[in-house]
């Protein structure tokens, strides 16, 4: 049983009802050199608020005016309107969109620039890819001035966020995509959150970004502090989650930490901007979000906080990012923290992946029966969830956490395994999530009824691994010339090699094809020129030959046939490679011959297919684990029922995991 983890390492902020309520309570310092307060007062709050008008009014949450007019903060992002011409949306390129896009959104910020007097209006920080600005006014009517542009879409608080905290890739079939080849080569996750400490072994023992050669991490950018990139536990444990479901992929640490347990939204909307901004740099393909505030029961792109970060979410989706976001940790029922409540948020639950002795209490609540395949207590949870992943006790580059904070970078890590080049690079953000959500088991939360899926990382690649007519061939040909199963790892590239050569899908059409397509002819020699193949047969011919009956047939070949392999074999009209697949390829399927086949190799299909754990896996190896496999497929002939075979199966994966 794996020990866990209290949640008050990060703990997510109870007393934050909304938006409008999760601000810092100290106020801030004015870029000036006066206090908001003191520059404030050549206007009054009733006289500022009588003078915006009608449409200034809707551009900041009520709340947040008030505390505007009141001086009790400073510091906020302006949203502008969007000035990018219509064609950028339809431009050939990311590169060309944006180009477009960064001159609209400068050429607006100058012109409001120009309007406003400078010494009231500063811009602390100018976006790249979004129309936004981060801005302290001097005064009130600088304020008034400001919200009453035309050009100003909205007016959003720098709110606070919380980092969500409260063995677990089997569960999610991982190690099936790793053997399988699928580790989201190509792809980078971009993390926005404490800065990850990249020293670590998973991240490929780094001493800076990129270097050395086996850095796992493209950047290491300062956004919560700049100039300063903190490491911080949290922001290690989610960065070494998505590096270890994605073994291919790389991971730009963004730290958009404003300490050990909080972000803001100006740092976050930083991170954003710059994941799209280098998304073509990088091939970036998610944005993994571990942070939020609040409780949302309904989509919150109404306020004006969901409303600019709906703009940002389209964005990042446009650049075929995915925004996978925490749902948070406060055991809500109905509802889930922002941003997970944006449109176009992955939205990410947390569940048990093994069973635990409970109760286990988590602070805002405890689960009596913390079981496999169960929604841990403390997640977030509402029809707003997207679908849910592990969280208790995640151990990664060194850390042990739990939380949706933790589920959040499996989801993620997942995504890039999916948009990796030998996967779906080219899918949509909504195509990769429809993968992810017609793969994996429904899991019921009993609290309120909503079924979600959860990551099944193996069953969303289905479709973009070999196909099962690849897969079936490919265990007649193990069967053939070995007499086992194929294991994993050799099943997906033995596949793969087929696919990408354009072979056929059977034996009669790769035994024709072995005289005409050059890499299936290679292929198959080195079936019969491989070190299991001499340690079988050595050069007699005659053994091969009786071996290969055996293995498909379950009996010694006639007298004539035998001769008959046996003559073209020692006079050099055949070769090994050609020849257990020409004896598998002329098994008529209407005789025992051929329901024999059939059965053996469906029964090495339902083995390999039941290795989808890491300890089952790496049992099926060495001499012992394939003799006891030989042995159980000997078993089979034309009668046997494959689908009550399957106890044999499960009691033979047993056998080679406990070694014996």
């Amino acid at each position: 049983m794996k020990p866990s983890y209290p949640l008050s390492i990060l703990a997510f902020s109870l007393v934050a009802a909304s938006l409008a309520h999760a601000q810092s309570s100290s106020p801030l310092t004015s870029p000036f050199g006066t206090s908001p307060s003191t520059a404030a007062a050549t206007l009054s709050k009733a006289a500022a608020k009588a003078s915006l008008s009608s449409a200034a009014l809707k551009k900041a949450d009520t709340n947040h005016l008030d505390r505007l007019l009141n001086s009790e903060t400073n510091d906020f992002i302006i949203i502008f309107k969007d000035s990018a011409p219509a064609r950028a949306a339809v431009a050939s390129t990311l590169a060309e969109s944006l180009s477009m896009q960064k001159a609209a959104y400068q050429a607006t910020r100058a012109k409001v620039r120009a309007d406003l007097s400078s010494s009231d209006v500063a811009f602390t920080h100018e976006y790249t890819t979004l129309p936004w600005a981060q801005a302290r006014v001097n005064s009130r009517a600088a304020l008034v001035a400001l919200m009453n542009h035309p050009d100003v879409k909205l007016v959003v608080e720098n709110i606070k966020m919380n980092l969500f905290t409260a063995e677990t890739l089997p569960s999610i079939h991982q190690p099936v995509a790793v053997t399988a080849g699928r580790g989201g080569a190509g792809t980078t996750v971009a993390v926005l959150d404490g800065g990850a400490n990249i020293a670590q072994p998973a991240f490929g023992s780094c001493s800076s970004a990129g270097a050395p050669a086996a850095c796992r991490v493209v950047a290491t950018v300062p956004f919560g502090t700049p100039g300063t990139y903190k490491v911080t536990p949290h922001g290690t444990n989610v960065a070494g989650i998505v590096a270890a479901v994605a073994g291919g992929a790389k991971v730009a640490s963004l730290d958009i930490s404003i300490n050990d347990t909080q972000v803001d939204l100006a740092a976050a909307s930083r991170g954003i901007d710059w994941a799209i901004a280098n998304r073509d740099q990088y091939n970036i393909v998610a944005a993994n979000m571990s942070f939020g505030i609040g409780q949302f029961t309904a989509s919150c792109s109404d306020a004006v906080t969901g409303t600019a970060f709906a703009d940002a979410f389209a964005r990042l989706r446009a650049a075929r990012i995915s925004p996978v976001v925490a749902t948070g940790n406060n055991g809500y029922t109905n509802a889930v923290a922002f941003p997970a409540c944006v449109p176009g948020a992955v939205a990410v639950g947390a569940n048990y992946d093994v069973n635990y002795q409970g109760p286990l209490n988590w602070g805002v609540c405890n689960d009596a029966a913390p079981n496999a395949n169960t929604v841990a207590c403390f997640s977030n949870s509402s029809n707003l969830v997207t679908l849910l992943a592990p969280g208790v006790s995640v151990t990664a580059a060194g850390q042990s956490m739990s939380g949706t904070s933790q589920a959040t970078p499996h989801v993620a890590g997942a995504i890039a395994v999916l948009r990796g080049a030998n996967a779906a690079p080219n899918d949509t953000v909504s195509d990769t999530v429809a993968r992810l959500l017609n793969s994996g088991v429904a899991i019921t939360d009993p609290r309120n009824g909503v079924s979600k899926p959860r990551l099944d990382l193996a069953g969303s690649l289905r479709g973009l691994i070999p196909d099962p007519d690849y897969r079936f061939v490919t265990q007649q040909i193990y069967l053939a010339y070995f007499g086992r199963a194929a294991d994993v790892g050799g099943l997906y590239w033995f596949a793969d090699a087929l696919k990408s050569s354009g072979a056929p899908k059977d034996a009669v059409g790769l035994e024709n094809a072995y005289a005409t397509n050059a890499t299936v002819k290679s292929l198959l020699d080195n079936f019969s020129n491989s070190a299991e193949s001499n340690a079988l047969y050595g050069g007699d011919n005659t053994a091969f030959v009786t071996a290969v009956y055996k293995n498909l047939f379950n009996r010694a070949p006639e007298a004539a046939g035998l001769a008959f392999w046996v003559n073209a074999l020692n006079n050099g009209s055949l070769t090994r490679g050609r020849a257990a697949l020409s004896i598998l390829a002329a098994a008529s399927p209407n005789n025992s011959d051929g329901a024999s086949v059939t059965n053996k190799s469906t029964v090495a299909v339902n083995f390999t297919k039941s290795l989808d754990l890491a300890p089952e896996i790496a049992a099926y190896s060495g001499l012992n684990a394939v003799t006891k496999v030989r042995a159980m497929l000997a078993q089979v002939n034309g009668s046997t029922d494959v689908n009550a075979f399957q106890a044999t199966v499960d009691a033979t994966i047993a056998q080679l995991v406990a070694g014996q």
